[in-house]
């Protein structure tokens, strides 16, 4: 089997997972790429890779087979794109782009151009999750579904954030709307809508409602959903909270899935 020579463009926080899952395959990782040369400096140095500020020098080496793009979300449709034209494999952080015309625009070109696009969507590759799809015919007719994340994400409902994250300046974006284009639907609560695919096929029907607080802040801390598929109604959830010690390992996150047949 080939080693498949790739590319990492964005090496901020989320790109150890990338560098990790390259890794674990065997992958040479040829080229890291950052704005920020001190943020891709240790990885270079872990790989012998070579570093360069502009992506579009890692498109144009040959010898790279995918792109592994950990950039913020809205830098992602134009090295999407740019990728797809110069043929490469890609795997990207989710999410894909800031709204679904760019999602679209960057799948339809994958698709016409033949590349292998796949959004870092993970949690169906859980040992736990695999299981529970393995044992989902043992339950007959499926009737009902509720899926949900709770994540810790600090006191965000009785106060209002003045600096960090969270805060929204006058006439800007907050970091995690620039950095993931929104909140926890986006953030944690996209996951989910891909495990109920994953489990349920696509929703054929839904209400749904998201929560943004009225003070000026640009992202959401809740949303639901009731979604009616192929097997059965689902009930979604994704909130923000301020609980510390929640869930299963009592860390802040709860995240469950309980699947009834």
């Amino acid at each position: 089997m080939k080693t498949l020579t790739t590319a990492v463009i964005g090496c901020g926080n989320i790109s150890k997972f990338h560098f990790s899952g390259m890794d674990k395959a065997g992958a040479c990782i040829k080229w890291v790429c950052d704005v920020n040369e001190a943020a891709a400096a240790p990885w270079m140095e872990r790989h012998s890779s070579r570093y360069t500020a502009d992506f579009h020098e890692v498109l144009a080496d040959p010898e790279v087979d995918v792109i592994n793009i950990a950039t913020p979300s809205f830098l992602h449709e134009e090295v999407c794109l740019a990728a797809i034209g110069a043929g490469k494999a890609i795997i990207c952080e989710k999410t894909l782009a800031e709204n679904a015309a760019d999602a679209h625009k960057i799948a339809k070109a994958s698709e016409e151009a033949g590349t292998i696009l796949f959004t870092s969507y993970m949690k169906r590759f859980i040992p736990a999750v695999a299981k529970a799809k393995e044992l989902c015919p043992s339950l007959g007719r499926i009737l009902t579904t509720h899926i949900r994340t709770h994540q810790c994400w600090g006191d965000l409902w009785s106060k209002t954030p003045e600096s960090g994250f969270f805060h929204t300046p006058p006439g800007e974006a907050s970091k995690i709307r620039k950095n993931y284009g929104g909140g926890i639907l986006v953030c944690g609560g996209s996951h989910i809508l891909d495990l109920v695919g994953f489990f349920l096929g696509r929703p054929s029907r839904l209400y749904g409602r998201v929560h943004v607080p009225p003070d000026g802040r640009d992202y959401d801390l809740l949303a639901v959903a009731l979604m009616e598929t192929d097997h059965g109604v689902v009930h979604y959830e994704a909130m923000a909270h301020p609980l510390k010690k929640v869930g299963y390992l009592r860390d802040g996150w709860d995240e469950r899935v309980e699947i009834s047949g």
